[in-house]
């Protein structure tokens, strides 16, 4: 049988903060896949792929928690959300 691999899922518009969370969790062993909108996480996602979720709380037209709400996907993964702040 094949061994399943969890999947890290970013979900956020900001490609700094996206790109600096999966260097360190590829770091730490994890494969990790970034969605820069919640749109495109329910258009391209495969949720037969067991995993997590890390969500931005501000993102435009749907936020993480929205998403989590709406998305019978995302309430299967277990959710972590982000906030981060302009400066």
């Amino acid at each position: 049988m094949a061994k399943v691999i969890p999947i890290v899922r970013i979900v956020d518009d900001d490609e700094t903060f996206c790109m600096s969370q999966k260097m360190f969790l590829q770091a730490m062993g994890w494969f990790v896949l970034i969605y820069n909108s919640a749109k495109t996480f329910l258009e391209d996602d495969d949720p037969s792929q067991p995993g997590c979720l890390i969500l931005d709380m501000r993102m435009p037209e749907m936020t993480g928690l929205e998403l989590r709400r709406s998305s019978p996907a995302a309430r299967r993964c277990r959710s972590s959300f982000s906030r981060g702040t302009a400066t």
